[in-house]
């Protein structure tokens, strides 16, 4: 479960932070450090990162990053979250930026880890949507399930035989959801 390690903290202050295992979000103000990952949740990151960075390279659409790449998400106070893996399109990000990306990824995976709270989750979807990704995709190891949010809060979940599908974001990509796991 994470725990909370600061209040009250600036962006700023929180990128003066040291890191090294990659482990903490800034949350409106608020330094959580997260859970390691165990297996499970690595396996679904690197086939998500892996599936996704062939189809969108191989297209020259954009970026695909992974290792929880960090987004800044503005709003009343500071909040730098990480992505499991994320896309960035080309049209609206050309550049990759060297430090982080100000702009909302097109896709944003989540994986979930055994100890997360489901509260917890939702508020981070809640995020994503409000800042303008598009699509959302929460996997769940344990269930095998992706729940896909686009662009609102109402999630249409899909299992092990169901196929995954980029929809308008990723036009053609399809995969079905149990190679993500």
């Amino acid at each position: 479960m994470p725990t909370v390690a600061r209040k009250g903290v600036t962006l700023e202050e929180f990128l003066e932070l040291e890191d090294p295992e990659n482990l903490l979000e800034l949350v409106n103000g608020e330094v959580i450090r997260m859970t390691p990952p165990k297996n499970p949740h690595n396996l679904a990151c690197c086939r998500f990162a892996r599936f996704l960075a062939n189809f969108v390279e191989d297209r020259g659409l954009g970026w695909v990053l992974t290792n929880d790449s960090a987004v800044i998400i503005p709003g009343e106070k500071d909040t730098l979250r990480g992505v499991d893996v994320g896309y960035w399109s080309l049209k609206d990000n050309p550049v990759l930026p060297d430090d982080y990306f100000e702009t909302p990824p097109d896709i944003a995976v989540e994986v979930v880890s055994p100890n997360d709270r489901r509260k917890a989750v939702l508020q981070k979807v809640r995020q994503y949507v409000e800042f303008g990704v598009k699509l959302v995709w929460v996997a769940d190891p344990e269930t095998e399930t992706i729940t896909v949010y686009a662009g609102s809060m109402k999630g249409v979940e899909h299992h092990a035989e169901d196929t995954l599908d980029g929809g308008t974001v990723l036009p053609g990509f399809t995969r079905p959801v149990k190679d993500f796991f």
